[in-house]
């Protein structure tokens, strides 16, 4: 590092005269943070930090200041420690091992002051951007959003696996299926397909709901909800201890065991759909 006070008077050793500003010029290969302690030499008086911990963000020449002289600064000689930490090390001053810069306070008219130090740069887009994502309103709203993003995600994925599990569940007979023996009845749903009764009973679920019922009446159904069954020329139906019952004629029957029945009768498993029964 390089560093030099810049005054109107310039020299090794310059002089500052009264109140005029005076600039310290610094010059870094890496960027850090500078330390600069003025005292006066000669005396016991205590001194004091111009500058404790100012960071350099970036590697280049620097005008620290301005700085000016108060009104009770005592003339004579004046002794500046410099302290510069970079790359985990302190960093030697002028090349030396002195870390100390000197100069020389007059009272006198000061004389014209020097040229206005460069502008501060503005920081660009790209430095506003980063600023304004950075804060923590924006960030809280950024990160409530992916939250709500991945719960939306994971029901949705959740609701399409259960409807998919759903169909795919394929009835033991349906109206689509080639019965293995003629049917001796039907029960019809409202979609306008059926379910044949070839043999002496036969099991109705959620299987075989399935398409004639939304996702969410179909979950009222239970997987063996109701039975049908056949002796001789009779039809009978059983509850099977669903969850939600089953009405006949709008009757419930859950729990009686088999109940007749008759050509044209109206069964409603859950209330959730109708279903007629025929005899064929």
């Amino acid at each position: 590092m390089v560093a030099r006070i810049m005054t109107s008077s310039g020299g090794d050793e310059p002089v500052v005269f009264g109140s005029e500003n005076w600039y310290l010029d610094l010059d870094i290969n890496t960027p850090g943070w500078i330390y600069i302690y003025k005292q006066k030499p000669g005396t016991q008086a205590p001194g004091h930090w111009l500058a404790y911990k100012w960071q350099l963000p970036e590697s280049g020449l620097w005008r620290l200041g301005p700085f000016t002289s108060s009104d009770t600064e005592t003339e004579g000689r004046h002794i500046y420690w410099l302290g510069f930490y970079g790359n985990d090390q302190w960093a030697a001053v002028n090349s030396s091992t002195s870390h100390t810069i000197y100069f020389t306070y007059s009272p006198a008219k000061p004389a014209e002051p020097p040229a206005t130090p460069p502008p501060v740069e503005e920081p660009g887009f790209t430095a506003k951007l980063y600023e304004f994502f950075a804060t923590p309103l924006v960030l809280g709203v950024c990160f409530a959003a992916l939250l709500i993003g991945l719960a939306l995600a994971l029901i949705f994925i959740w609701r399409r696996r259960s409807r998919l599990s759903t169909e795919g569940e394929t009835p033991a007979t349906s109206s689509d299926t080639m019965p293995l023996a003629p049917a001796r009845a039907k029960i019809a749903l409202p979609d306008g397909t059926a379910i044949r009764l070839p043999g002496d009973n036969r099991t109705i679920g959620r299987a075989d709901l399935a398409r004639a019922l939304g996702l969410d009446d179909l979950t009222l159904i239970s997987r063996k909800h109701f039975q049908v069954k056949a002796d001789d020329e009779h039809f009978y139906i059983e509850d099977l201890g669903s969850a939600n019952g089953t009405l006949l004629n709008g009757k419930d029957i859950k729990g009686k065991g088999p109940v007749g029945l008759t050509d044209g009768d109206l069964i409603e498993p859950a209330s959730a759909i109708s279903l007629k029964f025929h005899v064929l």
